[in-house]
C-alpha cells in the first residue's frame, strides 16, 4: 500500500512482508499437519515484535537435562546465516507450547517465508543431531535492560533532563582506537554542546520516562582535531569548517562511545521490504567532479555553485523518511559568516544539495504563529520540489516530494558504487515561527531538498578513515549501563490459588488466556503509549490494580467499586476502548471479540469469590466469532502482502478475490502465480492464483478515475480451512456510492477496525507504484474519525471502506502524511475489473 507521510512516501507500499503481528492465527490441526520446518526466515525491516505465541504457554512434560555437543561449531555455523542476529539453547516451541525436544534457538529480525531466501539464507533444521527453533528477537535484552539493535539509518537521540532534543538517525559504526563509536551529526549527539557531566547518554530510538532503556552510547570529554583549545566534546561544532587541499568543507558530526553490552548491530544496511545494502570499504569523494565555477542557472538553487558534468544519484536511509533517492543539484556554494566584533566574511563552502527524486511525496499543514505574513513567506517555495499552498485561519499546506525531514539528520548517503558519499546534514526550507503544542517555535519549513555534507571532510576531521567502517558481522564492543526493566502490572506467580480456580470455568480458562496472552503487551502500552498512560491514569489505573491486587489475597474481600469518583466499570470500559484503538492486531481482535464480555464482569460489592464463580455463568464470545471479524491477509508467490478486500463475481459467475494490483502483481509475481492467505504463525494456505488486474486510470461515466486492483481466482472453498471461510463470509456483499461526509470504516490486518469521514472523493495524489509515478485523480480522501490516530497503516493495502451499513465504497491503497487513508471508488474499480457483487445500492 503506497502511502505519503513523514517517513516513507508513496512510493513505500504499506504492508510489511512476513510480520507475524498482521497474520491470522491458524487452527491447531493446520500447525501440525505443515510441522515445524515449514519456514525458513532471514533478516528484514520490521519494528518490536513479540515473539510469544498468541497461545497460553504450557510445559508438556518435564524437560531433560541438556546434553548438547559441539556447542561453539553449532554458534558459529548459525550466526554466519544472513540475518542471524543471536542463537540460545534451549527447547522447541510449537504453537505455544515449550516441548522438551532440546534446541538451538535462532532468533532473527523478521520472519520471511521459506520461498524469499536464497539457499545461503535458509536456517537448517537441525545440526548435529539437534533440531533449531527460529524466533523473532525479542527487544528485552539480557539483564532487564532494552537495548537497540544498531544499524545506519536507525533513529537515535541525546538525553539531557529539562530539555527538549529532537531525534536524529545513525550514521555508521566505526571504529577508532580501538573502541567501537557511533557516527552521527554533531547537533544531534552534542545538542547543542549540552554536556552536563551526569547527561552525556544516547539512546536508541529515545529516552523513556520509565528507565526501561539503556542507553547505547555516550559522550566522551576528549579534544579532537580541528576542535578549538579546550573544546570537551568528541566532534565537529555545528557549521565549522574544515579545510582540505584549499577547499573549505562544512562538517557537522561526532562520535557517541558504545556502551550498551551486549551491544548488537552492524553497518548492513536494511531498506524497507529486506533488501540489504553493504557498503564498500572505500568512500567516495564527489567533489572531485566539479568543472567549472560558473553559476548553473537551471538548478534548483538559487546559490552560486559547481558544475557536474552529470549530476550523480545518491541513496539515503533515515529515521523519518526511510529509504529516499535523488540527484545532487549542487556541490558547493557562496555562504556569509560573521561572528560579533568581527567583518562578515564571504566564503566558498563546499555542502552538497539534494532534490529528491519524483514519487516520495510528503503532505503536511502548519499554523503559522503570525498568520500575517503567509503571503510574504508562499513566493520562497517557488521552483521546490514541495509547493505551500495558503489555507484558512492563518495554515498552510505543504506538500511535494522530499529527500529528507527533521530527524533524518545524520542519515548515511552512498552512491551508485554503493561508497558512502555524505552525511545528511540538515533539512532545506523557510523559518518560521508555527505554533506547536500551543506555543511559537521558530522551525525550519522543508522545501523538499537535503544538505549533505561530505563524508572524505567529515571521517577526515574526526580522525577516521575508510578502513574505520565496521564490516558487517563484526562483534560490537561496549560497557553495560543497566536500567531496570519496568514492573508488570500484574504478578501471575502471587495468585497460585485463583489461577487454579479459573481454570475450572470456560470463562476463567478465557480470562486467563486473555491475561497471560496479553500482559506483557497491555504493560508496555501503558509505559510507552501516550495516549494509554493517559487514559490508564486519569482513571486512577495504578490505584485499581493495587486494590485489586489486594483483594485477590482475601476472597471474602469486595472489589473496590470506585476511586476518585470514576467506577470501576467506567475505568474498565475507558481502558478497554483505548486499547482498542492503540494495541497491535491480535490484541486489538481479542478485545473486538471479548471486549464486551470484560466490561460486562465487574458488579456491584462482588468478591473476588462471587467474581470467580460468575465465570461459570456468563460465557466469553467463542473464538468462532474473532475469525470472522479478523481481516483476511494475503501474500502473492513473491511474498508481497496485502488484504482482501471483497468477494465478487466474473462475466461467468464465478467467484474471485478483490484486491490491490500492487500486492496481486508485486514484487514480480505474474498472472497464474500462487496468493496465500497467511495464518499468525507466519504459516500460509494455498487460496488461488492472479488472474488480471489494472493499476493506472480508467474512465468511468464521462470521468478519468484512478485504480489500483486485481482479481483472484478463488479455490473451491471445500478446500480452504475454517477460518479462512469464516473472513470470506464477512466480506462485503453491496456497494454503494461514496460522497463527502460520508462516515466510513475499515477492517484491516495492519491497525485493525478504525472509522473515518470521507473529506472529499475529487482528490488527486501523484504515488509512486512498482518503480512508477502515476497521477491519480478522483480519489477518496478519508479523514480519522479520531485526529490523534491513523486511519490506516502497513498491512491494510486492499481492505474495503464502507459505510455503516456495511457496504463497500472504496479500496484502500495509500495513506498521506497525516495518516488519512486514500482509497478508489469501488464503481470505477469494479468497471476496470469486469466484476461485479451481489447487491449493488445507491447509498
Amino acid at each position: 500500500m503506497a502511502r505519503r507521510r513523514r517517513g516513507d512516501g508513496a512510493a513505500t507500499h504499506l504492508a510489511r512482508a512476513g510480520d507475524p503481528r498482521r497474520q491470522r492465527r491458524a487452527p491447531v490441526r493446520e500447525l501440525r499437519r505443515r510441522g515445524s520446518d515449514g519456514l525458513a526466515f532471514k533478516s528484514g525491516t520490521c519494528s518490536r515484535v513479540n515473539s510469544r505465541s498468541a497461545g497460553c504457554i504450557k510445559i508438556q512434560s518435564a524437560p531433560t537435562p541438556m546434553t548438547f555437543t559441539s556447542k561453539a561449531e553449532a554458534f558459529a555455523s548459525l550466526m554466519a546465516i544472513p540475518g542471524v542476529m543471536g542463537v540460545g539453547l534451549g527447547w522447541k516451541e510449537r504453537a505455544g507450547h515449550v516441548l522438551s525436544e532440546q534446541a538451538y534457538r535462532v532468533y532473527v529480525r523478521v520472519k520471511r517465508p521459506l520461498f524469499e531466501l536464497t539457499p545461503d539464507e535458509r536456517i537448517p533444521s537441525q545440526i548435529n543431531g539437534t533440531q533449531t527453533d527460529v524466533h523473532v528477537i525479542d527487544e528485552w535484552a539480557d539483564g532487564g535492560a532494552q537495548n537497540a539493535f544498531l544499524t545506519p539509518g536507525c533513529q537515535i537521540t541525546r538525553y539531557v533532563p529539562g530539555k527538549k532534543i529532537g531525534p536524529g538517525t545513525l550514521t555508521l559504526l566505526v571504529e577508532k582506537g580501538g573502541k567501537h563509536y557511533a557516527l552521527s551529526c554533531d547537533h544531534v549527539l552534542l545538542a547543542g554542546q549540552e554536556l552536563q557531566t551526569n547527561a552525556l547518554e544516547v539512546y536508541s530510538p529515545r529516552h523513556t520516562s520509565c528507565d526501561c532503556r539503556s542507553p547505547i552510547a555516550t559522550i566522551e570529554r576528549v579534544a579532537v582535531q580541528g576542535a578549538d583549545d579546550g573544546d570537551p566534546a568528541v566532534g565537529m561544532r555545528l557549521d565549522d569548517i574544515f579545510e582540505i587541499d584549499g577547499k573549505k568543507f562544512l562538517v557537522d558530526a561526532a562520535l557517541a562511545l558504545i556502551t550498551a553490552k551486549p551491544a548488537t548491530g552492524t553497518n548492513l544496511i536494511t531498506l524497507p521490504g529486506g533488501t540489504t545494502v553493504q557498503l564498500a570499504q572505500d568512500l567516495g569523494d564527489l567533489s572531485t567532479l566539479a568543472s567549472t565555477s560558473e553559476p548553473n542557472p537551471d538548478t534548483l538553487a538559487h546559490d552560486p555553485m559547481r558544475v557536474v558534468t552529470a549530476p550523480p544519484t545518491v541513496y539515503k536511509l533515515g529515521a523519518t523518511t526511510s529509504y529516499t533517492t535523488g540527484k545532487v543539484v549542487q556541490l558547493s556554494s557562496t555562504r556569509t559568516f560573521g561572528a560579533p566584533g568581527h567583518l562578515p566574511e564571504v566564503l566558498d563552502v563546499w555542502q552538497l544539495t539534494v532534490t529528491p527524486s519524483p514519487g516520495v511525496s510528503w503532505t503536511q499543514d502548519y499554523q503559522l504563529a503570525d498568520p500575517t505574513v503567509i503571503d510574504e513567506l508562499l513566493p520562497r517555495w517557488a521552483g521546490k520540489p514541495v509547493t505551500a499552498t495558503k489555507l484558512t485561519n492563518g495554515w498552510i499546506r505543504l506538500s511535494g516530494s522530499v529527500y529528507a525531514l527533521p530527524g533524518d539528520s545524520g542519515s548515511p548517503v552512498w552512491d551508485e558504487n554503493r561508497k558512502l558519499v555524505g552525511i545528511v546534514t540538515k533539512v532545506a526550507g523557510v523559518n518560521a515561527k508555527v505554533i506547536l503544542d500551543g506555543n511559537p517555535v521558530e522551525i525550519t519549513l522543508p522545501n523538499g531538498l537535503g544538505q549533505v555534507q561530505y563524508s572524505p571532510a567529515t571521517f577526515q576531521a574526526l580522525g577516521l578513515s575508510s578502513a574505520s567502517i565496521l564490516a558487517p558481522g563484526v562483534q560490537l564492543r561496549g560497557n553495560t549501563v543497566e536500567v531496570p526493566r519496568p514492573q508488570s502490572l500484574v504478578d501471575l506467580r502471587e495468585f497460585a490459588v485463583v489461577r487454579r480456580a479459573m481454570e475450572e470455568t470456560e470463562g476463567g480458562r478465557c480470562l486467563l488466556d486473555l491475561v497471560v496472552r496479553h500482559l506483557e503487551s497491555v504493560t508496555e502500552l501503558v509505559h510507552h503509549r501516550r495516549r494509554v498512560k493517559l487514559v490508564w491514569h486519569r482513571n486512577h489505573g495504578p490505584a485499581f490494580a493495587k486494590l485489586f491486587i489486594e483483594a485477590l489475597g482475601e476472597p471474602t474481600r469486595l472489589l473496590p467499586e470506585h476511586v476518585g469518583g470514576v467506577t470501576f466499570k467506567e475505568a474498565l470500559e475507558r481502558f478497554i476502548d483505548v486499547l482498542k484503538l492503540e494495541a497491535d492486531g491480535l490484541l486489538k481482535r481479542d478485545l473486538e471479540c471479548h471486549g464486551r464480555w470484560l466490561a460486562a464482569l465487574p458488579r456491584p460489592k462482588q468478591t473476588i469469590a462471587e467474581l470467580l464463580a460468575s465465570l461459570s455463568v456468563v460465557r466469553p464470545s467463542r473464538r468462532r466469532e474473532l475469525a470472522m471479524t479478523a481481516a483476511l491477509q494475503i501474500a502473492n508467490a513473491k511474498g508481497v502482502p496485502g488484504t482482501v478486500g471483497a468477494l465478487v463475481r466474473g462475466e461467468d459467475g464465478g467467484l474471485l478475490l478483490l484486491a490491490n494490483h500492487h500486492v496481486v502483481f508485486g514484487g514480480g509475481a505474474v498472472k497464474g502465480d500462487h496468493v496465500w492467505a497467511l495464518d499468525d504463525d507466519g504459516g500460509r494456505v494455498h487460496i488461488g492464483h492472479g488472474l488480471h488486474g489494472r493499476l493506472g486510470r480508467v474512465t468511468y461515466g464521462d470521468q478519468t478515475h484512478f485504480v489500483d486492483c486485481a482479481v483472484i481466482g478463488l479455490r473451491t472453498r471445500e478446500l480452504l480451512p475454517d477460518w479462512v471461510n469464516a473472513a470470506l463470509d464477512r466480506l462485503p456483499q453491496a456497494t454503494a456510492s461514496p460522497r463527502p461526509g460520508l462516515a466510513v470504516q475499515k477492517l484491516g490486518p495492519g491497525t485493525g477496525h478504525t472509522r473515518g469521514v470521507i473529506a472529499t472523493v475529487e482528490h488527486f495524489d501523484a504515488p509512486y507504484i512498482l518503480g512508477c509515478a502515476y497521477q491519480a485523480p478522483r480519489q477518496l480522501l478519508v479523514d480519522p474519525a479520531d485526529p490523534e490516530l491513523r486511519f490506516c497503516g502497513e498491512g491494510d493495502s486492499g481492505a474495503a471502506v464502507v459505510d455503516e451499513s456495511g457496504r463497500i465504497v472504496g479500496l484502500l491503497w495509500g495513506t498521506t502524511g497525516t495518516s488519512h487513508g486514500i482509497a478508489s471508488p469501488i464503481g470505477p474499480v469494479l468497471h476496470a475489473l469486469s466484476v461485479t457483487l451481489n447487491e449493488v445500492s445507491d447509498g
